[in-house]
C-alpha cells in the first residue's frame, strides 16, 4: 500500500513543478478563496478480519463491510493548483471471519469486530490542472491529496448479545504479560486522496473522492499476536466475570479440533490495519467576490 502514497507524491512534486514553470507569479489569495464542505458516503476496513480479494490497492476489502461515514471540511485555496484542507470525519469499520471468502479455517477461528471511528486530519493538495470555484474556463480537476491525521477508535464484540470493548480485556495478554502493554485507542495515520472535483455554478462545487488512511497500529479489530494465549492468564488476573469475557472474546473457534488454542494462529503482526472512505464531496465558496482569486501572468 505504500505504492500509493509514493505515486501520490510523485505526481504532486511533478504537478507543483509544472505549475512553476508555466505560472512564474501569482497575486497572494483573498480571504474569499476559501471553502466549507460536507462529506457523506462510506467506509471500510482492510485487516487481520478483513478477506482476500482480487481489487488493486483495496483487495482485502469485504464488500458487505462497507458503512455510513460522513465528515466536514474547511479548504484554503494558495494557488490554482495548490490548497490546505482540515477535516473531522467518522465511519464505521467491521470485520468478521464468518463473512470471509471460503477460508474455512478463517471462517473457524470465528473472530469479530466492529468499530467508529472519528478521526481529524490536515492535508495538503494539488490539482492536476488550475482550478478554483466559479472558473468558467476550468470547470473541474482531478487532484491528489496527502497529510496527517489523528483518529479515535474503540473496537467492540458481541457476546451474548451484549457489545463488549475489547481494549481493556487484553484479549491477547495485553498489560498482563510481562512487556506486552496496552495499545491505545488514540493513533495517528498518514491519509492519502485521489479525486475529481467541478463547479456547480459561482459557489458550488462537487467531488468523488477515495480516502486511504495508513496507520501505526495492527489493532483496529483487535487481533495481532500469532498465538493465542491460555484461559488460566484471564482467570489468574481478573475477577470471574471480566475473566470470562476475555477468554471468551480471545478464543472463539466453532470447533476447537480443527483451530486448538495452543498452535493455531490467531492473528498477522507483520502487517498494520488500514481503512479508506469513497465520499461524495460538496463545496460552498465563501466570500462575495467571484473574482478575488489568484491571478496569473
Amino acid at each position: 500500500m505504500n505504492k500509493f502514497f509514493i505515486l501520490i507524491t510523485f505526481f504532486a512534486f511533478a504537478t507543483n513543478a509544472f505549475a512553476q514553470r508555466k505560472y512564474k507569479a501569482y497575486k497572494r489569495p483573498s480571504p474569499s478563496n476559501q471553502e466549507i464542505g460536507l462529506s457523506l458516503g462510506v467506509s471500510n476496513y482492510l485487516g487481520d478480519l478483513a478477506w482476500k480479494g482480487k481489487i488493486p490497492i483495496i483487495h482485502e476489502s469485504n464488500p458487505k463491510a462497507f458503512r455510513p461515514a460522513g465528515g466536514v471540511y474547511y479548504r484554503s485555496n494558495f494557488t490554482k493548483f495548490t490548497s490546505f484542507r482540515a477535516s473531522l470525519g467518522m465511519g464505521e469499520l467491521t470485520g468478521t471471519d464468518a463473512q470471509t471468502n471460503n477460508d474455512p479455517a478463517r471462517v473457524n477461528r470465528n473472530l469479530s469486530f466492529k468499530s467508529v471511528v472519528l478521526e481529524a486530519s490536515v492535508m495538503f493538495e494539488w490539482n492536476i490542472a488550475p482550478y478554483l470555484i466559479g472558473d468558467k474556463k476550468r470547470p473541474f480537476t482531478p487532484y491528489l491529496g496527502i497529510g496527517l491525521a489523528g483518529f479515535y477508535f474503540n473496537p467492540k464484540a458481541e457476546l451474548n448479545g451484549r457489545w463488549v470493548a475489547l481494549q481493556p480485556l487484553g484479549t491477547e495478554g495485553q498489560g498482563i504479560i510481562d512487556g506486552k502493554s496496552k495499545y491505545s485507542n488514540f493513533q495517528f495515520a498518514i491519509p492519502g486522496a485521489v479525486g475529481i472535483k467541478a463547479n456547480l455554478g459561482k459557489k458550488f462545487a462537487l467531488g468523488l473522492e477515495f480516502q486511504y488512511r495508513m496507520t501505526f497500529t495492527d489493532y483496529l479489530d483487535d487481533v495481532s499476536s500469532e498465538n493465542f494465549v491460555s484461559s488460566d492468564i484471564f482467570y489468574d488476573n481478573y475477577i470471574t466475570a471480566v475473566a470470562a469475557d476475555a477468554d471468551a472474546l480471545s478464543y472463539r473457534a466453532i470447533d476447537p479440533a480443527i483451530s486448538p488454542r495452543e498452535t493455531d494462529q490467531r492473528g498477522n503482526p507483520n502487517n498494520n490495519d488500514n481503512y479508506y472512505f469513497i465520499f461524495v464531496n460538496l463545496s460552498y465558496k465563501i466570500g462575495k467576490k467571484n473574482d478575488s482569486c489568484p491571478t496569473f501572468r
